[in-house]
């Protein structure tokens, strides 16, 4: 029979009270005492576990609130609109703690960001700004501590509502930290931007700020202050914020950052309304032309961020694809198929994709205007086009710019040269897929009209793809794969280019290109401040049914 270890008549394995409390003697399998080091009163072991167990709870909520703080946006201009804006842009001042990182650094390599504002993480962004305003002689006379910091909050926007009016009202909201506060403040900053405006001129008194009406943590500014007061009150029954439409499209915008932009369905509806009789977006007759027509009524809604992501500056933008057939002959994933093969060496870059009829389309859409310009019906235009260039439109323009067509100019390209008329040595010239003998062959009837010229267009067959330019020499490196498509550059900037319909890339490392053109510095300044400069790009796909658009800059690290 096993020897058991002496209870306390509990069971629990300890042994006899001493008159602290139960020892902490423990015992091994055969019920033989293992001598303990020291022995504490249960009291004081107790409360060490209680301690310990506040202690560790205070430091994981307190983690926790801070990693959401961290991470938090806070309230934002939406919550102080109404459900009926049709669009607003708003900025941010004091975004998420990783926003702030990001930001410091990305704009600490710039040596002019740090003479004019010198920004530091604590900083308070708003003071910097302001000091910055009141250096070019804006409001000197005002005091930041006590004249605006008091009452500004960190956040503002301006917005088109609609409140069932007859027009659509333009209004802005800012958020403050004290609403009596933010009155006198906005009438102090606008009487000292009135009085520098007019000289020295009669201030501007405090009903021709126009109208406001504070609610809550925000002030909303409007042409009067009824209207001011409506939007507060339309807001009051439901807020943007809350909207399923604004909130679909600003989750599809990804991550928070310093500005974001919203256009609701209506806001489609609302430009064409407005639009009408303008001449740049109509056709004769002051009537917008029916593509135009379409793609505004049809309009899905949109949103925009723009935010600093890892050494970086971004800005995306999303909206429903749209159904018109011109954004269907665009609407491809074929931008990056020449574009991902020309030279690392690439300077400038750019490539885009094409579905089946994208000619004839674009045609159709643009005939109004063709019309007009030309004082002459489409089928004519088209036909003094054919006898001008020798093609048959719009078959051979389609068949000469292939399923995806991409444009290079080398790093190593030299402006003098190309003034000095040294283009046939120029580092430039396209790299077409498609069928590359149709296409040679249309290319030959623009060579018989170019003339003396035609060495211009000399152009090679390199497998799937047609090389044009006018540099022999360039046109042996364009039927390389270069692997532009792979380089860290060109992905730092265009992160999904296997999806992409259309691409712009700019690389300001490549070759000297970027310091020859800051040469006219003489201080140097100019030098400094693009020489953290990576590379630019521009690209636009479609995902689950929406359309992308992505503006990105990267720095060196």
């Amino acid at each position: 029979m096993s020897q058991h270890p002496p209870t306390d008549g509990s069971g629990s394995g300890f042994g006899q009270d001493s008159g602290y409390g139960v020892s902490e003697q423990l015992y091994s399998s055969d019920g033989t005492p293992i001598a303990a080091e020291t022995e504490r009163p249960r009291r004081a072991r107790k409360g060490l576990l209680v301690g310990g167990g506040v202690a560790l709870a205070v430091l994981v909520g307190g983690g926790a609130w801070a990693l959401s703080a961290f991470f938090s946006q806070g309230a934002q201009p939406a919550e102080a609109l109404p459900a009926g804006t049709l669009g607003y842009v708003a900025i941010d001042l004091d975004p998420t703690g990783q926003q702030k990182l990001e930001a410091v650094e990305m704009l600490g390599k710039f040596p002019a960001f740090e003479d004019k504002i010198g920004l530091d993480t604590d900083d308070d962004v708003k003071q910097k700004l302001f000091e910055a305003m009141q250096r070019d002689g804006i409001c000197p006379d005002l005091n930041y501590g006590s004249d605006v910091e008091p009452w500004l909050g960190n956040r503002a926007g301006i917005a088109a509502v609609d409140l069932g009016e007859d027009e659509v009202i333009p209004v802005a909201v800012v958020q403050v930290k004290d609403g009596d506060g933010a009155v006198a403040g906005i009438e102090k900053l606008v009487e000292c931007s009135a009085e520098g405006e007019a000289q020295g001129e009669e201030s501007a008194g405090g009903d021709e700020i126009g109208g406001y009406a504070v609610s809550g943590d925000w002030v909303v500014l409007a042409e009067t202050e009824a209207l001011a007061q409506g939007v507060v009150d339309a807001t009051a029954e439901a807020n943007l914020a809350d909207d399923e439409e604004y909130q679909r499209w600003m989750a599809s915008a990804g991550d928070p950052g310093v500005m974001s932009m919203y256009a609701a369905p209506a806001a489609g509806q609302a430009v064409l309304d407005f639009s009408t009789g303008f001449d740049d977006l109509s056709s004769s007759g002051g009537e917008p032309d029916p593509q135009t027509r379409e793609m505004l009524e049809k309009f899905p809604g949109a949103a925009g961020v723009v935010r600093f992501d890892d050494g970086a500056l971004e800005m995306e933008v999303v909206t429903g694809e749209l159904e018109s057939d011109l954004a269907q002959a665009f609407g491809t994933d074929r931008g990056d198929d020449a574009l991902a093969t020309l030279p690392q060496s690439t300077a400038v870059a750019v490539g885009i994709g094409f579905a089946d009829g994208w000619v004839g389309t674009l045609i159709d859409y643009l005939g109004p205007m063709i019309e007009e310009d030309a004082g002459m019906s489409l089928d004519e235009a088209l036909a003094e086009a054919e006898r001008e260039t020798g093609l048959a439109l719009p078959e051979d323009l389609e068949t000469l710019l292939g399923t995806s067509f991409s444009f290079a100019l080398d790093g190593a390209f030299d402006p003098e040269q190309f003034f000095a008329g040294g283009v046939e040595e120029f580092p430039l010239g396209a790299k077409i897929a498609g069928d590359p003998e149709a296409m040679d062959a249309v290319l030959e009837k623009l060579r018989a009209r170019f003339g003396a010229d035609a060495d211009l267009l000399a152009s090679r067959v390199d497998g799937d793809h047609l090389l044009v330019g006018p540099s022999p020499a360039y046109l042996d490196r364009l039927a390389a794969d270069g692997g532009l498509g792979d380089t860290v550059a060109f992905r730092s900037v265009v992160p999904n280019a296997e999806e992409a319909a259309s691409i712009f890339y700019l690389n300001f490392d490549a070759g000297n290109w970027l310091v020859r053109l800051a040469e006219f510095d003489q201080n140097g300044e100019t030098k400094e401040n693009l020489a953290p400069l990576q590379a630019f790009g521009i690209s636009s796909w479609i995902e689950d049914g929406e359309a992308h658009s992505l503006v990105r800059l990267t720095t060196e690290d």
